[in-house]
Protein backbone atom coordinates (compact mmCIF):
# COMPACT_ATOMS: atom_id res chain seq x y z
CA UNK A 1 0.00 0.00 0.00
CA UNK A 2 1.38 3.38 -0.99
CA UNK A 3 -0.15 5.32 1.50
CA UNK A 4 0.91 3.21 4.64
CA UNK A 5 4.62 2.50 3.56
CA UNK A 6 6.35 -0.36 5.28
CA UNK A 7 8.16 1.75 7.90
CA UNK A 8 11.31 0.34 9.94
CA UNK A 9 11.21 1.47 13.96
CA UNK A 10 14.44 1.84 15.98
CA UNK A 11 15.22 1.59 19.65
CA UNK A 12 16.91 4.62 21.32
CA UNK A 13 18.61 1.53 22.97
CA UNK A 14 20.30 -1.35 22.43
CA UNK A 15 17.43 -4.00 21.79
CA UNK A 16 17.87 -6.93 23.91
CA UNK A 17 18.99 -10.87 22.21
CA UNK A 18 16.32 -13.53 21.75
CA UNK A 19 17.37 -15.88 25.17
CA UNK A 20 16.86 -19.65 23.86
CA UNK A 21 13.47 -19.44 25.88
CA UNK A 22 11.20 -17.03 24.19
CA UNK A 23 10.34 -14.76 26.82
CA UNK A 24 6.44 -14.09 26.05
CA UNK A 25 6.41 -15.75 22.85
CA UNK A 26 3.08 -17.89 21.74
CA UNK A 27 1.84 -19.00 18.66
CA UNK A 28 1.07 -15.54 18.02
CA UNK A 29 4.22 -14.40 18.05
CA UNK A 30 6.21 -13.73 14.32
CA UNK A 31 8.88 -15.82 13.78
CA UNK A 32 10.93 -12.76 12.99
CA UNK A 33 11.52 -10.72 15.92
CA UNK A 34 10.46 -6.96 15.69
CA UNK A 35 13.15 -4.67 17.20
CA UNK A 36 10.44 -3.03 19.11
CA UNK A 37 9.69 -6.63 20.21
CA UNK A 38 12.94 -7.25 21.20
CA UNK A 39 13.37 -3.98 22.99
CA UNK A 40 10.10 -5.04 24.87
CA UNK A 41 12.45 -8.24 26.24
CA UNK A 42 14.43 -6.21 28.73
CA UNK A 43 11.51 -7.27 30.75
CA UNK A 44 10.48 -10.34 29.75
CA UNK A 45 7.88 -10.25 32.23
CA UNK A 46 6.03 -7.45 30.91
CA UNK A 47 6.58 -8.54 28.05
CA UNK A 48 4.64 -11.90 28.23
CA UNK A 49 1.77 -10.00 30.08
CA UNK A 50 1.75 -7.49 26.95
CA UNK A 51 1.59 -10.03 24.40
CA UNK A 52 -1.19 -12.00 26.10
CA UNK A 53 -3.23 -8.26 26.25
CA UNK A 54 -2.89 -7.88 22.59
CA UNK A 55 -3.27 -11.01 20.85
CA UNK A 56 -6.51 -11.48 22.40
CA UNK A 57 -7.56 -7.67 22.12
CA UNK A 58 -6.73 -7.65 18.31
CA UNK A 59 -6.98 -11.26 17.62
CA UNK A 60 -9.40 -13.12 20.26
CA UNK A 61 -12.80 -13.95 20.05
CA UNK A 62 -15.02 -10.98 20.26
CA UNK A 63 -17.97 -9.50 18.58
CA UNK A 64 -16.13 -6.58 16.85
CA UNK A 65 -14.64 -7.58 13.51
CA UNK A 66 -10.94 -7.66 12.27
CA UNK A 67 -11.49 -4.98 9.98
CA UNK A 68 -12.79 -2.93 12.25
CA UNK A 69 -10.51 -3.34 15.18
CA UNK A 70 -7.53 -2.26 12.89
CA UNK A 71 -10.17 0.50 11.44
CA UNK A 72 -10.18 1.74 15.85
CA UNK A 73 -6.00 1.18 15.92
CA UNK A 74 -5.45 3.53 12.97
CA UNK A 75 -7.66 5.75 14.38
CA UNK A 76 -5.97 6.00 17.58
CA UNK A 77 -2.45 5.74 16.10
CA UNK A 78 -3.02 8.77 14.34
CA UNK A 79 -4.67 11.06 17.15
CA UNK A 80 -1.37 9.79 18.94
CA UNK A 81 0.85 10.77 16.26
CA UNK A 82 2.23 6.92 16.07
CA UNK A 83 3.27 6.68 12.64
CA UNK A 84 4.74 3.46 12.45
CA UNK A 85 1.85 2.04 14.12
CA UNK A 86 -0.64 4.54 11.86
CA UNK A 87 1.09 2.55 9.04
CA UNK A 88 0.79 -1.16 10.14
CA UNK A 89 -2.59 -0.68 11.13
CA UNK A 90 -3.69 1.27 7.93
CA UNK A 91 -2.44 -1.97 5.66
CA UNK A 92 -3.79 -4.17 8.24
CA UNK A 93 -7.35 -2.69 8.08
CA UNK A 94 -7.06 -2.10 4.03
CA UNK A 95 -6.21 -5.88 4.06
CA UNK A 96 -8.82 -7.22 5.59
CA UNK A 97 -12.07 -5.26 4.80
CA UNK A 98 -10.67 -5.27 1.13
CA UNK A 99 -12.03 -1.46 1.10
CA UNK A 100 -8.75 0.62 -0.48
CA UNK A 101 -10.64 3.79 0.23
CA UNK A 102 -11.51 4.32 4.07
CA UNK A 103 -8.46 4.20 5.42
CA UNK A 104 -6.19 5.82 2.82
CA UNK A 105 -9.07 8.82 3.32
CA UNK A 106 -9.10 9.01 7.09
CA UNK A 107 -5.06 9.47 7.31
CA UNK A 108 -5.32 11.69 4.27
CA UNK A 109 -7.72 13.94 5.37
CA UNK A 110 -9.22 13.25 8.63
CA UNK A 111 -12.26 11.56 10.54
CA UNK A 112 -15.11 13.92 8.52
CA UNK A 113 -13.93 11.92 5.44
CA UNK A 114 -15.24 8.81 6.57
CA UNK A 115 -18.53 8.86 5.24
CA UNK A 116 -19.87 5.14 6.56
CA UNK A 117 -21.74 5.97 9.73
CA UNK A 118 -20.33 2.66 11.62
CA UNK A 119 -16.84 3.39 10.97
CA UNK A 120 -17.21 6.96 11.79
CA UNK A 121 -18.37 6.45 15.09
CA UNK A 122 -15.30 3.48 15.80
CA UNK A 123 -13.04 6.62 14.49
CA UNK A 124 -14.53 9.41 16.32
CA UNK A 125 -15.03 7.46 19.65
CA UNK A 126 -11.25 5.63 18.98
CA UNK A 127 -10.56 9.33 18.47
CA UNK A 128 -11.93 10.42 22.15
CA UNK A 129 -10.24 7.61 23.46
CA UNK A 130 -6.85 8.45 22.41
CA UNK A 131 -6.10 12.03 23.56
CA UNK A 132 -4.77 12.40 26.52
CA UNK A 133 -6.53 13.00 29.17
CA UNK A 134 -9.40 10.58 27.17
CA UNK A 135 -12.35 12.43 26.33
CA UNK A 136 -14.72 9.65 26.14
CA UNK A 137 -18.43 9.47 27.48
CA UNK A 138 -21.66 8.40 27.72
CA UNK A 139 -22.56 9.69 24.57
CA UNK A 140 -19.88 8.28 22.69
CA UNK A 141 -21.02 4.77 24.01
CA UNK A 142 -24.66 5.78 22.87
CA UNK A 143 -23.29 6.43 19.11
CA UNK A 144 -21.60 3.23 18.89
CA UNK A 145 -25.21 1.35 19.76
CA UNK A 146 -26.88 3.72 16.79
CA UNK A 147 -24.06 2.70 14.61
CA UNK A 148 -25.08 -0.89 15.45
CA UNK A 149 -22.19 -1.73 17.74
CA UNK A 150 -23.84 -4.56 20.69
CA UNK A 151 -22.37 -3.93 24.22
CA UNK A 152 -18.85 -6.68 23.41
CA UNK A 153 -18.25 -5.04 20.04
CA UNK A 154 -18.39 -1.67 22.11
CA UNK A 155 -16.28 -3.37 24.83
CA UNK A 156 -13.99 -4.38 22.20
CA UNK A 157 -13.73 -1.11 20.18
CA UNK A 158 -12.78 0.60 23.72
CA UNK A 159 -10.15 -2.03 24.61
CA UNK A 160 -8.34 -1.53 21.28
CA UNK A 161 -8.27 1.93 21.73
CA UNK A 162 -7.74 2.51 25.02
CA UNK A 163 -4.46 -0.49 23.85
CA UNK A 164 -3.23 1.71 21.56
CA UNK A 165 -3.08 5.26 22.93
CA UNK A 166 -0.64 3.37 25.58
CA UNK A 167 1.03 1.13 23.10
CA UNK A 168 1.59 4.25 20.63
CA UNK A 169 2.70 6.39 23.17
CA UNK A 170 5.40 3.55 24.79
CA UNK A 171 6.82 2.96 21.13
CA UNK A 172 7.62 6.43 21.03
CA UNK A 173 9.22 7.11 24.03
CA UNK A 174 11.55 3.76 23.01
CA UNK A 175 12.51 4.47 19.74
CA UNK A 176 11.10 6.28 16.17
CA UNK A 177 10.47 4.74 12.87
CA UNK A 178 12.12 6.30 9.49
CA UNK A 179 9.93 8.15 7.01
CA UNK A 180 10.71 8.87 3.73
CA UNK A 181 7.22 10.40 3.04
CA UNK A 182 5.19 12.86 4.55
CA UNK A 183 3.99 12.47 8.15
CA UNK A 184 0.16 10.33 8.58
CA UNK A 185 -0.94 11.56 11.70
CA UNK A 186 -2.78 15.12 12.78
CA UNK A 187 -4.87 15.98 9.72
CA UNK A 188 -8.50 16.82 10.72
CA UNK A 189 -8.46 14.82 14.03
Amino acid sequence: MERFPVLTWHPWVEAAAPPAKEAGADAKTPAKWSPFYLTLLHDPAVLEERTALYNAIMTGTGSLGRADRELAALATSLVTGCEYCASVHGRRQVQLSKDHITAVALAEHGAGSVSDMRQRAIVDVAAHAAVTPPALTVDDIHRLHAAGLDDDAVRDMIAVAAMFAWANRLMMTLGSADSGTAPLTGRNQ
